[in-house]
């Protein structure tokens, strides 16, 4: 149904999904994220999991690193 997200934007890459302190639920696969302006440059941490149709989630992937736009 849907790719669920944590992330977090600068800081000190976290350790676990549950402290990150952004979530979005992305269902379409050209779907993005929207960042703040002052937020250009800076690291992003995420982790991602899939939602089913009937609420059961998947394991929560490796945390993925990039950089804001």
């Amino acid at each position: 149904m849907f790719c669920e997200l944590r992330y977090q934007v600068g800081g000190t890459a976290p350790a676990t999904p549950a402290d990150c302190n952004e979530t979005a639920n992305i269902s379409r696969s050209h779907a993005a994220l929207q960042f703040e302006p002052e937020d250009r440059g800076k690291a992003v941490y995420l982790f991602a999991r899939w939602t089913n149709r009937n609420g059961k989630t998947g394991p929560w992937g490796g945390m993925l690193t990039g950089l804001v736009p």
